[in-house]
């Protein structure tokens, strides 16, 4: 039942991941973002949005066509009925995701990769793990919550950072 539904759920993944890879291309190289850093900025801030009505029309077509669509991977109404309640959840969360992978691909476009995989590690591992071991849930639906909850805490955590400027290197941009 869960193996369909993986296969499902990475066909998302992938076709918003798309948006990171741009973001890698289009950022430029770290010697252009040493020459301009409101370029790098501008490009996040439109990737962001694009990333963000993506993942919306996306969202909503899974949410709507969750039934056909998982009919493609299973006759068995028993898998449909559990592909169906995974799918209308974590679709209507899908838009988290997009701070992540935004500001992770700007960050890391910039030379500080380190930064933006211990942000990502820590918010995405290492929060699951802790949910998966430490809540007492009733049903495996509910470990499902913490696919929201660790891109929640990853996006504040990478807005935060992306606004504090501190992947910035000002010595670098100044010589």
């Amino acid at each position: 039942t869960y193996g369909n539904m993986n296969f499902y759920n990475a066909d998302v993944e992938f076709s918003l991941m798309g948006f990171k890879e741009k973001i890698l291309n289009r950022s430029g190289s770290y010697r252009a973002f040493i020459d301009n850093v409101n370029r790098v900025k501008k490009i996040a801030n439109l990737s962001l949005l694009f990333y963000l009505v993506f993942a919306i029309i996306i969202s909503g077509g899974s949410y709507i066509f969750a039934e056909p669509i998982l009919g493609l991977f299973t006759d068995d109404a028993a898998v449909v009925a559990i592909g169906l309640k995974i799918t209308r959840f974590l679709s209507l969360t899908w838009w988290l995701f997009a701070f992540v992978e935004v500001y992770s691909s700007t960050i890391k476009s910039t030379g500080h990769s380190l930064q933006s995989m211990i942000i990502s590690a820590i918010g995405i591992c290492v929060v699951r793990m802790l949910w998966l071991s430490l809540y007492d849930f009733k049903s495996v639906n509910e470990a499902l919550y913490c696919y929201p909850i660790s891109w929640a805490i990853t996006a504040v955590v990478f807005i935060i950072y992306y606004f504090s400027n501190k992947w910035i290197d000002y010595e670098q941009i100044r010589n």
